[in-house]
């Protein structure tokens, strides 16, 4: 608050470089025979979105098996406390979106729940009231897109991990290939792509928000994404 009185835009970059890869799921277990990262984090004061640019190389060949019974290979995953009571994606086959983006809502007792071929946002959000709404999306660009379903040949999914190991999870995921298939990743595999991690207002009621109803909420993500994807990115040209 000592500086409130600035108006110019206020950037932090955070820059994660290492070769560790913990295990998010048991304390202590830190390796460095997986891959190397650099992610950059842009964080801009006044905006409801969080870009991140992620470069990952794998300096060894690994067998993606955590345990006897998982394997499971992710791109990126969003975590949240909040209990979202719809979840939706935008379906994407041979690199042509289609318009399957039928919310579906997780059983309640459903563990996890995949969905094949996914484009560039996934969502959930809650939308009991106005005062009550939350919405979390994942705009991923287009190269991650590729990447997604090269890696993947056939099994890249959306996921959503309502139950973990340690409790409530409440995910949304992109995975290559889910966590019940095992299969090897090779050293000089090699990742550059960047998402956008979008908090949203799924009723509206605000400015800069459609007014919509529950089920429908998932479209105040879609109408900003295009401003992530580097088909609309502007371009600069002589006089």
């Amino acid at each position: 608050m000592r500086y409130s009185w600035i108006k110019a835009p206020i950037r932090i970059f955070a820059v994660l470089n290492t070769s560790y890869v913990g295990n998010v799921y048991k304390d202590g277990d830190v390796r460095d025979d997986y891959y190397s990262t650099i992610a950059i984090v842009e964080i801009i004061n006044g905006t409801r979105y969080i870009p991140v640019i992620t470069h990952i190389y794998w300096t060894h060949t690994q067998y993606q098996n955590d345990n006897r019974w998982y394997g499971g290979y992710w791109l990126t995953t969003a975590m949240g406390k909040g209990l979202s009571r719809y979840f939706a994606y935008l379906r994407s086959t041979n690199y042509e979106n289609s318009t399957d983006d039928t919310p579906f809502k997780i059983d309640y007792m459903s563990t996890v729940e995949t969905r094949e071929y996914p484009g560039f946002i996934i969502t959930h959000w809650m939308g009991n009231n106005i005062d009550d709404q939350m919405g979390r999306a994942i705009i991923l660009n287009e190269e991650g897109v590729s990447l997604l379903h090269d890696i993947g040949n056939g099994d890249e999914c959306f996921a959503s991990t309502k139950y973990s190991l340690t409790g409530f999870q409440g995910s949304i995921e992109y995975c290559f290939w889910p966590y019940s298939r095992r299969n090897w990743i090779y050293q000089g595999t090699y990742l550059n792509y960047w998402f956008v991690l979008f908090d949203y207002k799924p009723l509206g009621g605000e400015e800069g928000w459609i007014s919509l109803s529950e089920e429908n909420g998932w479209k105040n993500a879609y109408i900003y994404s295009p401003m992530f994807l580097e088909e609309y990115s502007p371009t600069i040209a002589p006089p």
